[in-house]
């Protein structure tokens, strides 16, 4: 248990290490977990697209079934 925790703090001091010498900043967890959130909605909104059932609710057209839905 005790290497584990070591090896992490060793893992993270190095990559601080190497960005310090590199010259540029390692973004923070809090910083790396909203870009995944945007990059998450911008994929399930992509699945939304004109194809889908929801936009053709939208614009008062007569709904129709999203092209994934072939069966």
């Amino acid at each position: 248990m005790k290497t584990q925790i070591e090896t992490r703090r060793n893992k993270k001091a190095f990559k601080d290490l190497r960005a310090i010498i590199l010259g540029y900043a390692r973004p923070s967890g809090i910083k790396r977990t909203r870009k995944r959130q945007i990059a998450k909605a911008k994929h399930m909104m992509a699945m939304h697209d004109h194809t889908s059932y929801e936009w053709s609710q939208w614009w008062s057209m007569p709904a129709r079934k999203p092209k994934r839905w072939k069966k």
